[in-house]
């Protein structure tokens, strides 16, 4: 079940995770990455489920995000524009 085709709105879920953590579980019993229509966004879905436990409590900082993307090479840098 693909919930989203709309761009901005994955960006929006992929920020509000950022900011709070906390709503991950919630989000991951509605939400998997897989239905996210962006495989860029699919990628950061993923990567911030992995790295959120590693994290202190509060945001997740983005430039910790791009280390862990960069660390699996999971994204190059270009092809973050947009996503």
């Amino acid at each position: 079940m693909t919930v989203t085709h709309d761009p901005p709105t994955e960006q929006a879920l992929l920020g509000a995770l950022l900011l709070n953590p906390s709503l991950i579980p919630q989000v991951a019993d509605i939400i998997t990455g897989d239905d996210l229509a962006d495989p860029r966004h699919t990628t950061i879905y993923h990567t911030i489920h992995t790295i959120a436990p590693l994290c202190p409590p509060g945001p997740i900082a983005p430039l910790i995000l791009a280390q862990a993307l960069a660390a699996t090479a999971n994204l190059k840098h270009d092809t973050l524009d947009g996503a």
